[in-house]
């Protein structure tokens, strides 16, 4: 999923939504593996996912970007580690700053979420900016 797709599931998103939390790690290089395991004591096989962050280390799972404060704040680190902003909300909506970007979502974590991506498209159109 581009990042404009992202940014516009966001800002359409009454909640979060587990889907973005896997476009988001694929937008910063997280990939993807399915593998085969046999389960224990039995001779079925049972598929599971594994994924690997950008550098090539595995994870046991992926953030909750869309649902948790602290995941999408981690988010807002790893694209812009130097950046100011802030969140706040209010019954029925939040608004996020990242940079110059100021948003509003339907909760905090998404908004940060959305800030943070739509600072990245900022950059990206007013600079060469290639990867999130």
């Amino acid at each position: 999923m581009k990042v404009e797709q992202i940014i516009d599931e966001l800002k359409a998103a009454p909640a979060a939504v587990r889907q973005l939390d896997f476009a988001i790690a694929k937008s910063l290089g997280w990939r993807r593996v399915g593998t085969i395991e046999e389960a224990d004591g039995n001779q079925e096989e049972t598929r599971s996912t594994v994924w690997f962050d950008r550098h090539g280390n595995r994870q046991s799972k992926v953030p909750r970007f869309t649902e948790s404060i602290q995941a999408a704040f981690d988010f807002v680190h790893l694209v812009f580690p130097n950046s100011t902003g802030g969140v706040s909300w209010e019954s029925g909506m939040a608004h996020a700053k990242v940079g110059e970007s100021l948003v509003q979502a339907a909760t905090p974590a998404i908004a940060l979420c959305l800030a943070v991506l739509s600072e990245f498209q900022r950059m990206r159109q007013t600079q060469d900016v290639s990867d999130v």
